[in-house]
């Protein structure tokens, strides 16, 4: 016969007799890590299910009893971080599994001695696990090494071609109005492709105000990411670079960006470029060199066919919307989205694969000369 081990005991050899609340919680998190890795088998004495779980009836309403169970592993996934009760309940063995919308009351937890032996012990390997005394070291640990990759891409960057925001708004705008062409880089700034922005922008300073904490925060010839560029543009002054933006993704943020600048090789994609001597010229992407690409090209989207049709028509029946920037772009989007349901086309693109197609469209159909 398999000799076992009852909860209390595996807490004993796992968090050590009369340790704390955190390391028993830690243990407990480790245990049930295990049992989801099948490294660890759990039996029960006796399993409850009930049914008819409510807000107010945690209980529920029991329907069938399991004598000596042997808990499915799967069942243990998504373990969570316990309480001081649910410690206590575990210690007398325990245990209670929500499964969409039933649950598993477990009484008499039981290990296999040998098993839980041979993984001790366990904290030493599952200790960064939530709720474990190195969980936000791990965290830590993981943001710094984020930190570093981002800091290295940036002075990689950094060493590239730059054109003063003035000098990138007047290229822009030769492709429509001032307001629309500042509208276009603000959003291109602010909008990611492949994990970086559309236009890749840098700044001698950034300040951040607000945020998490209250913080205040600054640092010095950095890039800027498109985090800084959502929100509500409080100030744009294109002539010395100096944004102020109230950012949507970070609750109560201020960022106040000085001298900006633009990448000249993302602006160079979309043959925005700057001649010899400081002369402006608009160089098609095929015949600039620093864009120089495969003839083959990128294989368009599987909706793009029946998307292009569709909004074609619609801009022929309804026509350009009026405004400047972004103004009836989401408009357009969900119209099209919706003639392509009417149509049964199963492939149909949401709001942000299609964003920088009909932008696109609006600010060349707003050209004075269109």
């Amino acid at each position: 016969m398999t000799e076992t081990l009852s909860a209390r005991q595996v807490l004993e050899r796992w968090a050590g007799k009369g340790a704390s609340f955190g390391d028993k919680r830690n243990a407990i998190v480790a245990i049930r890590s295990c049992a989801a890795g099948g490294t660890l088998n759990i039996t029960a004495e006796r399993a409850v299910q009930c049914v008819d779980i409510t807000l107010y009836n945690r209980t529920g309403r029991p329907v069938q009893t399991v004598e000596n169970w042997s808990v499915p592993r799967d069942w243990w996934l998504g373990g969570w971080s316990p309480s001081p009760t649910e410690v206590t309940s575990w210690e007398a063995g325990n245990d209670v599994l929500m499964l969409s919308g039933t649950s598993w009351r477990l009484a008499g937890l039981q290990f296999s001695t040998e098993e839980v032996e041979s993984l001790a012990p366990p904290l030493e390997i599952r200790s960064d696990l939530e709720g474990g005394p190195d969980y936000r070291r791990r965290l830590e640990a993981e943001h710094q090494e984020q930190e570093a990759r981002r800091e290295q891409a940036a002075v990689e960057l950094l060493a590239g071609q730059w054109i003063r925001a003035a000098d990138a708004l007047q290229l822009m705008t030769k492709r429509g109005d001032r307001d629309s062409a500042a509208g276009a880089l603000i959003r291109y700034a602010g909008t990611e492709v492949d994990k970086r922005a559309t236009i890749r922008t840098r700044a001698t300073l950034i300040q951040e105000r607000g945020g998490v904490g209250g913080r205040i925060n600054s640092r010095h010839d950095t890039i800027a990411y498109t985090y800084h560029w959502n929100g509500k543009i409080l100030i744009q002054e294109w002539e010395t670079g100096l944004f102020e933006i109230t950012s949507d993704q970070i609750a109560g943020a201020t960022f106040t960006l000085h001298g900006v600048q633009f990448s000249a090789d993302d602006m160079a994609q979309f043959g925005i470029t700057a001649g010899e001597e400081g002369k402006e010229t608009m160089t098609p992407p095929h015949l600039a060199p620093e864009t120089k690409r495969s003839r083959a090209g990128r294989k368009p989207a599987a909706w793009w066919p029946a998307f292009a049709t569709e909004l074609a028509v619609y801009i022929h029946e309804i026509g350009v919307p009026p405004g400047s920037g972004s103004d009836g772009q989401g408009d357009i989007i969900k119209a099209v989205q919706e003639r392509m349901a009417e149509a049964g086309h199963e492939s149909i693109p949401d709001r942000t694969s299609a964003q920088s197609v009909v932008q696109a469209i609006l600010d060349r159909l707003r050209m004075p000369n269109a």
